[in-house]
């Protein structure tokens, strides 16, 4: 399925105009993530069909990812406690698409992990946030090679392959040749930021009115908040 923000197998999708899908991602990490992020981004936005044009700006000020910012994709790393998830998205919609996300490294558990590791959860979350579903949940099973496949391997999906890439693709199109360009910025994020959503963010354990759960397997589940006025918070958590 495509665009439902009740199923967690389905394609979600940002608005576009099928020519790609051009975003703004916020870098809010600590400088020791920005290798993973780079190599990530660049994965994403170098694949073959080529489906993103990905903008990276730096925000170094703000409080890690307490805002959602339209139109744009925020990525931090913190400790968040002892919450059983390493990574966390966050996916707002307006009426059934997609209009920012927020991606989120849990360091309670990442701070002293390999690298692969953090590698894959830095790629896996910024996965779902241009809307891609997990390609597969069972985590015994052969490794399929691709940053959106459960694994206790992570060294084997360190990166999006080609049928993720297929999958952009038929989401949002292709970017038209000479217009692709992954740019960065050391300007303040809120200088380009027009809109912040602001909503006061709960936890898994939290008792929240209009909550419910989606979907929960043996390592991550998904849960949908109702904002009103046509919003939906989709949380997606990696165990």
């Amino acid at each position: 399925g495509e665009g439902s923000t009740a199923d967690p197998a389905a394609f979600q999708r940002w608005r576009t105009k099928g020519k790609g899908l051009s975003l703004t991602l916020i870098n809010a990490l600590s400088e020791d993530w920005h290798g993973h992020f780079n190599a990530a981004v660049a994965e994403w936005n170098d694949g073959i069909p080529r489906a993103l044009n990905l903008r990276v700006v730096m925000d170094n000020d703000a409080p890690p990812c307490e805002r959602h910012t339209r139109g744009m994709v925020k990525v931090c790393n913190a400790d968040y406690g002892r919450t059983d998830w390493t990574g966390l998205n966050e996916l707002l919609f307006e009426n059934g698409l997609i209009v920012s996300s927020v991606a989120m490294m849990n360091e309670n558990y990442l701070r002293n992990a390999r690298g692969e590791e953090r590698q894959y959860v830095m790629c896996h979350e910024l996965g779902h946030a241009w809307g891609l579903p997990h390609r597969d949940e069972i985590v015994g099973n052969k490794d399929l090679g691709t940053c959106m496949d459960y694994t206790i391997t992570p060294q084997n999906n360190l990166t999006p392959d080609e049928v993720d890439f297929q999958n952009l693709a038929d989401l949002y199109g292709e970017v038209p040749e000479g217009q692709r360009s992954l740019r960065g910025s050391n300007g303040r994020t809120e200088e380009a930021n027009d809109e912040y959503f602001d909503f006061e963010r709960k936890g898994p354990q939290d008792k929240v009115d209009g909550r419910r759960i989606l979907h929960r397997s043996e390592y991550g589940e998904a849960w949908v908040t109702d904002l009103g006025n046509g919003r939906e918070l989709v949380t997606k958590l990696l165990y």
